[in-house]
């Protein structure tokens, strides 16, 4: 990403119904980890691709965390929100960690960017302890793909299937697999596709879309639709939406 992106991000990331949604629906899904609860502190957790940290400090009220991007530039802006211990590393060579290290990956809106996306599973898969779990999330359908996808440097867009063979192919057995965004894909595809025909399908812009300002009330809203999400991605796996979630163990 560039450094504008990351800059944006870090300014609408504590606030912007996009970004809190997703934090919500990540750490809703920590709850399926056995022994968990309100007090539990002595995880270690690896926030894979951490861009601008505001993840970091949420999962710091459940044990120790590490950061870990290729951007400088994100880790920038991790140190201006005192976000703790950071590492620099190329993820698409190795990471650069010994073997079972972590209880806990994460890796948010991180496989979309890498060429071998298979290799990455694979070196989660290796740092995870036995027992240890991961976290993937990734945009879905290439339908939808669009001058956000450009702007944010992504190779593909996933269906639910492409990322689950990838998961399982590693050795890590699926705890919890959907899609995620549900409520809000009829209206972005709607969105994206008028753009793209507006725009002559060119993507010249390289614009994210993820940084539209909503008035007060209308973010409020969205972040409420998002709450009534995570819940019901407790009892259902979702059959359709903008993005793909799979919580998986070693």
């Amino acid at each position: 990403m560039d450094k504008e992106e990351y800059s944006k991000m870090f300014e609408m990331e504590n606030t912007h119904w996009w970004f809190v949604g997703k934090r919500l629906m990540i750490i809703s899904m920590l709850k399926r980890i056995p022994g968990y609860d309100k007090d539990r502190k002595d995880l270690k957790i690896l926030d894979l691709g951490c861009g601008t940290g505001a993840l970091i400090n949420r999962l710091k009220e459940y044990g120790a965390v590490v950061g870990l991007d290729f951007s400088k530039d994100a880790l920038e802006f991790c140190v201006a929100r005192e976000c703790g211990l950071l590492c620099c590393g190329d993820i698409q060579k190795k990471i650069p960690f010994g073997d079972e290290s972590f209880d806990l990956v994460i890796a948010s809106d991180v496989l979309e960017h890498l060429e071998d996306d298979m290799f990455t599973v694979q070196e989660i898969y290796r740092i995870c302890k036995k027992n240890g779990f991961v976290l993937i999330t990734v945009p879905a359908h290439q339908f939808l793909w669009s001058e956000h996808d450009v702007a944010l440097h992504h190779r593909r867009r996933y269906r639910k299937s492409d990322l689950l063979n990838k998961v399982t192919a590693s050795g890590f057995k699926i705890e919890k697999k959907s899609y995620t965004n549900s409520f809000i894909l009829p209206f972005l595809a709607i969105f994206r596709l008028t753009k793209r025909i507006s725009a002559g399908s060119s993507n010249s812009g390289k614009r994210s879309d993820c940084y539209i300002n909503f008035p007060f009330f209308i973010n409020i809203f969205l972040i409420s639709i998002m709450k009534l999400e995570c819940n019901l991605l407790k009892i259902i796996n979702l059959p359709f939406g903008s993005s793909v979630v799979c919580f998986a163990r070693k």
